[in-house]
């Protein structure tokens, strides 16, 4: 016990941060709601402070045509001469002194705006332009501009036309548009881009399993079986009610991955029965939503196709799931939690299901009165009795990491094994349950891997990149259960192939798992597999 420690210390003082790309993207998937709120908030701020801070800018102009007089009224001079005018008109116009005598005659201490002088190349043609945050206030300093411009001239006002081609006007629009919008979007997009950037160092220092290897570098036990991520298909309706449906071997939709290790697991439960003698398995998690109930009732599910009985028990009585999970509510008066308070006999709890192959022993609602049941002589008296009358007894247990009752549970139970889901439960919360589980002295397994993402089967090929892979199905001489190659679906091997999922020899054609000859079909009672029937002979 003391080197278990030693190692659960040596393992948890090293943090083996593990980048899975999966995972982070996961993790902030998940935080979507936070990063939209975070993004949104962020955009309002931006469009706040850019409404608040925009000074709209008006622009009042006119243009005129600068003409030089000659000594005779109807005659005029050459262009050079009007050109060089202009040039002096427009030196005068931007002067710092015209802009002084306008401010004095408008009664402010500078000049309201600015102005500008523009010439057309190789013309006479000029436009005077003054901007200020006043459409009113820019009209009138153009007119007093215009008007004071003639001190400066005295000189060649005489000698000087301008002819007015556009007049000057009040401007009805600034010229510098409001960019509140284009700084909202700036602000949504920086706001989001930080808020993933966050999620996503948060969860590579999230020290979590986030890959098998992770059981061996991080965790104190050995690792069992690897459960393939399954998705639950949904219609859309069902997905907005917010339905949520069981992942049970009972599904016909369920991977054939998934159901394959459920089988492996079958077998180490079967093997370590017959070797060691145990009959009472418990099976438990770190944190709640790990999967245990899922994994607990699948493998009481693969063990009731075995010619055996088989003892299912929700021992988790403050929050049960077993009855929920398999949609098989338990009849008033008739639960465990009856029996052990004392209002229903022993005979009256036993749930058996004609479909299933089980009898289930479980409840409908919770106690908060759980401890006190499971550490009262009633419960060991329930646990020694179904010990005499069951194969396998597979135990729902209560998550290690909130409550001491799966610790009691423990204590009467042979064996062990924990779910370790992916990605959520981290490293030292885990072998801090491990070392709560070896302190209780019964036998640990070892760790059920959930939701991984890809799970090697027998043949070489993996789940998840492509489809169903290939091995063998639960037909009638299932070798062709499930074909293989499910990326190619419609070829001869593919899922509506002659070998495929729906082909002849395929998990839903004659001779497949659900066929007339299959595992759940109208002769499958008389075809047990060999090895199951192995297994049985030798338990038995």
């Amino acid at each position: 016990m003391n080197s278990n420690a030693a190692n659960n210390e040596e393992k948890n003082s090293g943090m083996n941060y593990t980048f899975d790309l999966r995972s982070t993207v996961r993790d902030v998937a998940r935080r979507w709601y936070n990063i939209l709120i975070i993004a949104s908030f962020t955009a309002v701020c931006f469009f706040v402070f850019a409404t608040q801070t925009y000074q709209p800018i008006y622009s009042a102009s006119t243009t005129f045509l600068v003409q030089s007089k000659t000594s005779t009224a109807n005659t005029y001079s050459s262009l050079g001469n009007s050109m060089e005018i202009a040039q002096t008109i427009k030196t005068v116009l931007e002067s710092s002194q015209l802009k002084s005598t306008v401010a004095e005659r408008m009664g402010y201490k500078k000049f309201p705006g600015d102005i500008y002088c523009s010439i057309v190349d190789e013309t006479n043609i000029m436009t005077v332009s003054v901007t200020s945050d006043s459409p009113i206030k820019a009209y009138k300093v153009l007119n007093e501009a215009l008007d004071s411009y003639s001190i400066f001239t005295k000189s060649m006002i005489s000698r000087v036309v301008l002819k007015t081609l556009e007049p000057a006007r009040v401007p009805s629009a600034p010229v510098n548009a409001s960019e509140s919008f284009k700084f909202m979007g700036m602000g949504f997009l920086g706001g989001m881009l930080v808020m993933v950037a966050f999620y996503g160092v948060r969860s590579f220092f999230k020290d979590t399993i986030k890959k098998e290897t992770d059981i061996e570098k991080k965790l104190n036990i050995n690792k069992l079986i690897s459960i393939p991520r399954q998705t639950k298909k949904l219609k859309f309706r069902e997905k907005v009610k917010g339905v949520k449906k069981s992942l049970s071997l009972m599904n016909p939709v369920i991977g054939f991955a998934f159901r394959e290790a459920f089988k492996k697991l079958r077998r180490l439960v079967v093997s370590d029965s017959r070797n060691n003698n145990r009959k009472v398995y418990s099976v438990t998690s770190s944190l709640e939503n790990e999967g245990k109930t899922t994994i607990a009732v699948n493998l009481a599910l693969d063990l009731g196709k075995m010619d055996c009985k088989v003892l299912l028990i929700d021992a988790d009585m403050r929050k049960p799931a077993v009855s929920k999970f398999l949609e098989r509510p338990i009849p008033d008066g008739e639960s465990i939690v009856d029996f052990l308070m004392g209002r229903a006999r022993l005979s009256d709890i036993y749930h058996y299901d004609e479909i299933m192959k089980i009898t289930i022993m479980g409840c409908n609602k919770g106690t908060p009165r759980a401890n006190e049941l499971i550490t009262s002589d009633k419960m060991k008296y329930l646990l020694d009795t179904a010990r005499k009358e069951f194969d396998y007894i597979i135990m729902d247990t209560p998550p290690l990491g909130f409550v001491a009752d799966a610790e009691d549970i423990m204590k009467l139970s042979d064996a062990a094994m924990i779910v370790v889901r992916r990605d959520i439960a981290t490293a030292i919360t885990v072998n801090d349950s491990i070392d709560l589980i070896m302190d209780t002295g019964v036998h640990i397994m070892g760790c059920v891997y959930n939701e991984a993402e890809s799970v090697p089967l027998t043949g070489g090929a993996v789940y998840g990149k492509y489809g169903y892979g290939y091995g063998y199905g639960y037909g009638y001489k299932s070798k062709y259960g499930y074909g293989y190659g499910g990326k190619y679906g419609y070829g001869k091997y593919g899922a509506y192939g002659k070998y495929g999922a729906y082909g002849k020899y395929g998990s839903y054609g004659a001779y497949g798992a659900y066929g007339a000859y299959g595992a759940y079909g109208k002769y499958a009672d008389d075809m047990k597999s060999d090895e199951d029937a192995k297994y049985v002979d030798d338990n038995k």
